[in-house]
């Protein structure tokens, strides 16, 4: 007798193998009707997961069809089952396979159209906090900005493409007729978020995504600025704070300290 993990294994397989024999050992009064039964069951397994990525990747499915996004994602449920059974954490490794999916090498920025889909539903069941508001720095001297230190969401993702993304993922979302993106390969990155119940995406200017992730690694805000204004001198360290603010991106804030003689930075909230 088989021991249960090995039979487990044997049937998982064959759920999301079409060509494979039905698993020995499962019984009915006929051996048809076996073989008839485990059939529509793992007809059933495949199509629930394929719905499940069509609901996490909708834009996707728009750009290439709801036909053609099922041949794929059926080939993605193939090679990529679940680990959990949980489905909202299903489809993580769907923009890699994207990426790596020949019939689908003509639409270069489908990959990270994907990645920006999945940083959304990460971003919705990421846990909750409550944001700052502008009431909560009123009182800070101006001076004393640069060594503020920030925490931020645990809902903020963000994302960076060399395509338009952004914009396509936007047309495809929000407009009732999709409208032609002019440049393609005009890169775009954004800040994803989740300040309340929804989900936001925020087109970010140059330099922002890069500051927003200095942030993020605990350093102030004039430690982040200087290193932003290298590359992007007209970057604008309040208007950058005022946007993250207004966008309740920001939950804490304390202060850097650097000790005299003392090269360790410590950081108080």
């Amino acid at each position: 007798m088989q021991a249960l993990p090995e039979c487990q294994a044997i049937i998982a397989n064959a759920l999301l193998d079409p060509a494979a024999p039905t698993p020995t050992g499962l019984s009915s009064h006929t051996s048809l009707i076996v073989t008839r039964r485990f059939n529509v069951y793992r007809n059933n397994v495949v199509v629930s997961l394929i719905e499940a990525l069509k609901a996490t990747f909708p834009v996707v499915c728009r750009l290439v069809g709801d036909e053609f996004f099922a041949a794929t994602a059926r080939e993605f449920v193939r090679t990529s089952p679940p680990g959990s059974p949980i489905l909202s954490r299903y489809g993580g490794e769907f923009p890699n396979f994207l990426a790596q999916f020949e019939p689908v090498s003509d639409i270069p920025y489908l990959p990270d159209v994907a990645r920006l889909e999945w940083l959304q539903l990460r971003a919705y069941h990421a846990p909750d906090a409550s944001s700052l508001d502008a009431g909560d720095f009123a009182h800070l001297d101006p001076s004393s900005i640069p060594n503020l230190v920030v925490s931020l969401l645990p809902s903020v993702r963000l994302f960076s493409s060399p395509f338009a993304c952004v914009s396509i993922w936007r047309t495809n979302t929000h407009d009732q007729e999709v409208k032609p993106i002019e440049d393609l390969h005009r890169g775009e990155d954004a800040l994803v978020l989740r300040p309340g119940q929804e989900v936001i995406v925020l087109p970010l200017p140059v330099g922002a995504h890069q500051f927003i992730s200095e942030l993020a690694a605990r350093n102030s805000l004039g430690s982040a600025y200087a290193s932003v204004s290298v590359k992007e001198p007209a970057f604008d360290l309040q208007f950058a704070l005022a946007a993250l603010i207004d966008c309740g991106a920001i939950t804490s804030f304390g202060f850097e300290r650097i000790e005299p003689h003392d090269t360790e930075r410590e950081y108080r909230e």
